[in-house]
């Protein structure tokens, strides 16, 4: 097999490889593996491949990968979603709520539908226990 057909298998494996992952690593291999591809082209000399091969990694790797990270916000701190970030947050009743029921209430400025375990009459101020679906679950402060 010639030596750049290893190549041309190594970037497209690379590539899916970071199709499954999404980490921008192994694409840097890949393009790395495409200038290994190139330079096979003009020369049989798997030594001086290899060398390109490692070079044109190790550079992508030092240099390209901390800018895509950073333009690209991947494998940034992991925030919760807006629902998740809910929980523990206070709000007010916009309508009474009775056990086994649902009402109204307002949480960061935003209208939910709310269960409680226990009657909340309107204009009472709330605390969120936990979401279930689109619904939140609310406490009397």
């Amino acid at each position: 097999m010639p030596h750049w057909c290893f190549w041309l298998i190594a970037f497209f494996v690379l590539l899916v490889v970071e199709f499954l992952t999404t980490g921008i690593f192994t694409v840097l291999l890949a393009v790395a593996a495409l200038a290994s591809l190139v330079i096979s082209l003009f020369t049989n000399n798997i030594l001086i491949q290899l060398f390109t091969f490692s070079v044109v990694s190790f550079l992508a790797v030092i240099f390209v990968r901390p800018f895509l990270q950073k333009y690209l916000n991947i494998n940034q701190e992991v925030r919760p979603s807006t629902n998740d970030a809910l929980i523990g947050k206070t709000g007010v009743a916009i309508t009474s709520i009775r056990p086994g029921e649902y009402g109204l209430v307002k949480v960061e400025g935003e209208e939910w539908t709310a269960a409680a375990g226990e009657e909340i009459m309107g204009g009472e101020k709330i605390s969120v226990v936990r979401i279930e679906g689109v619904k939140l679950i609310v406490n009397k402060l």
